[in-house]
């Protein structure tokens, strides 16, 4: 199946508005990127506070998807209508699905190390 994700980079006070703006038009929520940076060589991170958030949300590509895209970009025109550095414009892409379960092994492969001793998950030969 295809979706069209919308994202919306939002100042953090208005996460809130946007998500509940996204989500009435959504069936399965929202997603929230909050900007972080990698510290301690990235074993820990800490949130960048007062930077610009990301939310995300999911429309099925199914022939309503354009008509309800129009409907959050008028809603988010006047959330913007707060302040222009309060809600950002809103931007799409088509993305097709995956099966979440599986896909995340595809980043883990057979490791050597040293002549004796591999490191492999159990899914690879």
């Amino acid at each position: 199946m295809r979706w069209l994700e919308l994202t919306v980079e939002t100042h953090p006070e208005a996460i809130e508005s946007v998500s509940e703006l996204l989500s009435s038009y959504t069936t399965g929520g929202v997603a929230i990127e909050e900007p972080i940076e990698l510290i301690d060589e990235g074993q820990e991170y800490r949130v960048l506070a007062g930077q610009p958030v990301k939310v995300h949300a999911y429309l099925p590509v199914d022939g309503t998807e354009e008509a309800l895209r129009q409907r959050v970009a008028e809603g988010l025109w006047h959330l913007a209508s707060l302040g222009s550095h309060f809600v950002g414009d809103l931007q799409t892409r088509i993305v097709n699905e995956e099966d979440w379960a599986n896909a995340w092994k595809d980043y883990f492969h057979v490791t050597h190390i040293g002549k004796r001793l591999v490191i492999r998950p159990s899914w690879r030969e």
